[in-house]
């Protein structure tokens, strides 16, 4: 559905679904008895004929003769004179009627919002797409939303540093901006179609909709509860550090090695350009991939300049004249073949042990590696869009270690030496959104 700014403005209706119920509303304001609305008969979403202020009343009627009790929950969604979306809803829990508000979301559920300001996407009046409970919208003015900036600046403290950042609240933005609120049945799919909504948006109107995240929040709008914002507040300030005398002929040794490196230097430069390329992203899915990359280069690097994994190579030896006989004159050699190579094939899994054991990794870093291979699986195919801080953290150390082993480095680098926080969780209530009881004398049926 595509609304105009004027249609989204006098808002959208929409009820349980219900083939004998017409809706009207009404404000309260100054009402009289034929105030209503013309009757509207869509309950996946009907827009308002005109526009009303608040509070609003809303009626049922029925098309036909029936027992139809009014068809619980009914919303209205719409743009807000102050630029806020907000979505008014009528429901009924245990027997009492409630009214409910939202802000930012059109219905109950696990939302993400994402927007964006694209300073080379041009556009003449507002627009609004909706789709079941996706909203996307091209706006040229305000928007409203909750400001969750980073933890960027690093202040001299009489104990040593603070890292610090802007204060966190509700802000007004101006500008051209492309808003992408979505749903999900968790909060991570809910920021997986958020994600995908905003490459579709790039993926139409090109390099163009690329623009600065100037918002963005988890939103958790739950029957009976406060509606909820579930922010993480990035850690990004960092100190300065003044490098003393040893640090240089530390770099000066190290240069010296990587250059005698033999068969494995080109993984090892590789590897070291994508630690360096995950410590330069910004969001925890570029780092955890850069980081996933570097290792994935040294243990595969190494197992091609070694030979390859033995307990593979034992698998095709063992099984290849068996699979030849038991096949040959029933299937298409070209098949034969590649069923053949593919048991002498190491898995992922096998190559990183492989490495692991001839370097002698520490247990717990090899332990923790089939949940971080699962991690990257799961974003390769889609089923993860960010993940957590802890993968991150362990994918880092794991390749940080990997490379003191190549480079023989026997002290801590000034990552292993720091805290290491990606993030700190702050989730917040709503005093003024969510489940809030009304009197139902503010409602008819």
């Amino acid at each position: 559905m595509k609304l105009t700014d004027a249609e989204y403005q006098r808002g959208l209706l929409s009820w349980a679904p219900s083939p004998r119920a017409i809706a009207s509303v009404r404000s309260m304001k100054d009402c009289q008895p034929d105030d209503w609305s013309s009757p509207l008969s869509d309950p996946t979403g009907s827009v308002v004929p005109e526009v009303l202020g608040t509070p609003m009343q809303l009626r049922f009627g029925l098309a036909e003769p029936a027992a139809d009790a009014m068809p619980y929950p009914a919303r209205l969604e719409r743009l807000d004179p102050d630029g806020a979306v907000r979505t008014r809803i009528w429901d009924r829990y245990d027997g009492d009627e409630v009214q409910l508000t939202l802000a930012h979301v059109p219905n109950y559920g696990h939302f993400h919002r994402i927007v964006i300001a694209p300073a080379l996407l041009f556009w003449d009046e507002d627009v609004i797409v909706r789709s079941g409970d996706v909203l996307i919208r091209f706006v040229n003015g305000v928007v409203i939303g909750e400001y969750v900036p980073p933890m960027n600046r690093v202040e001299p403290t009489a104990e040593g540093f603070a890292i610090t950042g802007d204060p966190v609240g509700t802000k007004t933005l101006s500008g051209r901006f492309v808003d992408i609120v979505a749903p999900g049945a968790t909060v991570q799919e809910a920021e997986r179609r958020a994600r995908g909504a905003y490459g579709l948006v790039t993926l139409l109107f090109g390099d163009q909709a690329i623009g600065q995240v100037v918002l963005e929040n988890r939103l958790e709008a739950l029957p009976r509860t406060r509606q909820r914002c579930l922010a993480d507040l990035a850690v990004t300030g960092k100190p300065g550090v003044a490098l003393p005398e040893e640090a240089f002929l530390h770099l000066d040794e190290l240069v010296s090695r990587l250059d005698r490196l033999d068969s494995i230097k080109k993984h090892v430069e590789l590897a070291l350009h994508w630690y360096e390329q995950g410590c330069r992203a910004d969001s925890r899915l570029d780092r955890f991939v850069a980081f996933f990359i570097g290792a994935e280069t040294l243990f595969k690097g190494y197992v091609k300049a070694s030979g390859g994994v033995e307990a593979a190579k034992g698998r095709k030896s063992r099984y290849e004249p068996a699979l030849r006989k038991a096949f040959r004159g029933t299937m298409e050699q070209d098949v034969l073949n590649s069923l053949v190579n593919h048991l002498g094939r190491a898995s992922q899994r096998e190559e990183f042990e492989t490495y692991a054991s001839a370097r002698k990794l520490a247990e717990d870093l090899r332990s923790r590696f089939p949940r971080l291979s699962r991690v990257r699986n799961d974003i390769v195919h889609g089923d993860v869009s960010e993940p957590d801080p802890d993968d991150v953290r362990d994918i880092r150390r794991l390749l940080t270690t990997m490379l003191k082993t190549e480079l023989r480095v026997p002290f801590l680098v000034p990552w292993e030496q720091a805290i290491g926080l990606e993030s700190i969780h702050l989730p917040f209530d709503y005093q003024e959104y969510g489940w809030i009881p009304f009197d139902s004398s503010e409602s008819s049926t």
